[in-house]
């Protein structure tokens, strides 16, 4: 049994995937087994695959059922039911992992005992456009050790999810990712894993990840987008080892996850307008959701306006002197 198992999802990825699977062969720390998972590819992403399985006996392929199209999540689950490691690391076919990076991720859990996740920062490489357009460090976080994470970690979890290692124990616990969701699948994930035991942030880059048209943030509809933190804390309310934070979960919803929505709205009422109505819809039919915060979430714009008011008295009496001089 290896300590990690490293699983790809595959979907017409041939131009980067052997980059990604000669990144995980270069790994300075090699007990690991690599699962890639296709997901119905129309290119010649599962023929690669298949050649480097004949390469290494590490290197595993699987399909859905008639090797059928079922997403991104359903896939890194497929990955997790074949999966022998005691840890969970994922890397998606597009990106790079540094060949140091299961080295590193390694000499933590070797000096802590409760860790359900693990993640780093990551150098982010933007092709959107045309060749390199930036290369910047991405992933906050408090480094080092965060002991009962959960509530500490609520406002969100700025991480990629290639960075990531997670116990194979948390990740059956939390019930894998959920199908359901187009986009903050890994969010919701991580919350929940978060409940079941510590974090650690690698405060350095040991990845690369890649932004291009095909990226999953820039494949999903805007509305999916608007709604995503939203929809996070809604079906983490129904998460039932999270009930016992379920007021705090509660509040998030209304502030933190309407948030994003009134700015939109603001931008824009007219074109925004449904994007509103349909938060407000979610929210009245959240059986999970306390009734109080379900009356806050339609006052935020009054308690984001008081905010604001608030920080420019503050910052008026801090230049009064300023003024008067």
């Amino acid at each position: 049994m290896p300590l990690f198992s490293v699983i790809i999802p595959v979907y017409n990825t041939a131009s980067y995937l052997e980059e990604a699977i000669q990144s995980v062969l270069h790994q300075t720390f090699d007990d690991w087994e690599l699962l890639i998972i296709d997901d119905g590819s129309q290119d010649k992403s599962l023929e690669i695959a298949h050649k480097w399985g004949k390469i290494s006996s590490k290197i595993r392929t699987y399909q859905h059922p008639g090797g059928a199209n079922k997403g991104v999540s359903a896939s890194r689950n497929l990955g997790l039911k074949h999966a022998n490691g005691k840890w969970i690391a994922f890397l998606d076919a597009d990106d790079v992992w540094y060949e140091n990076k299961l080295s590193e991720v390694r000499k933590i859990i070797s000096k802590h005992e409760n860790l359900a996740l693990i993640y780093s920062k990551a150098d982010i490489l933007d092709t959107e456009y045309s060749g390199q357009v930036k290369k910047e460090k991405y992933a906050r976080g408090i480094p080092g050790l965060l002991e009962a994470p959960f509530l500490k970690t609520l406002n969100g979890i700025s991480s990629a999810t290639p960075s990531v290692v997670i116990s194979k124990e948390v990740l059956f616990k939390s019930e894998g990712f959920n199908v359901t969701f187009k986009y903050s699948e890994d969010t919701l994930l991580y919350h929940k894993a978060l409940l079941f035991g510590d974090l650690y942030f690698i405060d350095k880059p040991l990845l690369l990840v890649r932004y291009h048209d095909l990226s999953s943030k820039n494949t999903i509809s805007e509305q999916t987008s608007i709604h995503a933190r939203l929809d996070v804390y809604l079906e983490l309310l129904h998460f039932k080892e999270a009930y016992r934070y379920r007021s705090a979960i509660s509040y998030k919803s209304a502030t933190i996850g309407m948030e994003r929505v009134w700015k939109y709205f603001y931008k824009n009422p007219l074109k925004y307008s449904s994007v509103l109505f349909l938060a407000f819809k979610k929210i009245i039919t959240a059986r999970k959701m306390l009734f109080k915060h379900k009356i806050l979430s339609f006052f935020l714009p009054f308690r984001i306006l008081v905010q604001h008011i608030t920080s420019l008295i503050i910052l008026l009496k801090i230049l009064q002197p300023l003024i008067n001089f």
